[in-house]
This record gives structure tokens, sequence and C-alpha cells, in this order.
């Protein structure tokens, strides 16, 4: 489970079956709000952006250590929400402020 929030951090939820869960923060790549996150059809990957029109694909295999793999930026937009495409995770899609996808 990942979450994200008003001042730009992403978190990932372990649940495990047994045990405690644990929260993981990932290195702060946005300015402002995250509006919306998605995963990749593997687990593997998680998409992040930001209404500082941000975005970031997180590696996501080893949780105790997400990392940043690809970021872009649009400081003239804010970026409003985010999807991988079903099958390839190499693209993703994102609506922004000004109505443009």
């Amino acid at each position: 489970m990942a979450y994200g929030c008003a001042d730009g951090e992403v978190w990932l939820a372990q649940l495990p079956p047994t045990g405690q869960p644990a929260s993981i923060k990932a290195r702060r790549m946005h300015g402002r709000a995250v509006q919306s996150l998605d995963w990749a059809y593997d687990n593997s990957q998680l998409l992040s952006v930001g209404h500082d029109g941000s975005l970031c694909v997180w590696d996501v295999r080893d949780p105790a250590a997400p990392a940043c793999i690809r970021s872009i930026s649009e400081p003239t937009a804010a970026f409003l929400c985010g999807r991988f495409h079903v099958v390839n995770f190499s693209l993703a899609l994102v609506g922004t402020s000004h109505g443009s996808v």
C-alpha cells in the first residue's frame, strides 16, 4: 500500500500477515501535495504526480529503499492525475490543470 501527503511526501506501508505493520518514507520528490498514485501491474513500480507539476516513477521492488528512477517537472501546470499504461508501464498518462493529457 502507498499514500501521498499534502506536504509532498510519499510513504509505503507494509502490512505483513504476521508481525507489525511498517511505514517507509520515500525520498521527497514533490514540492506540493501528491495528487495521484498508481501501481504498475506487477507492483514493481509506483507512479506519483504532484500539484507542483512533478512526476516520479519509483522502483519499489525493495520496499525498504524506494528509489525514484524517472522524474519530470512541468512548472507551468499542476498534475492532477496519473496512470500507468495497462500493458506497457514504460508509458504513463498525466492529466494537467490546463486540461491536457
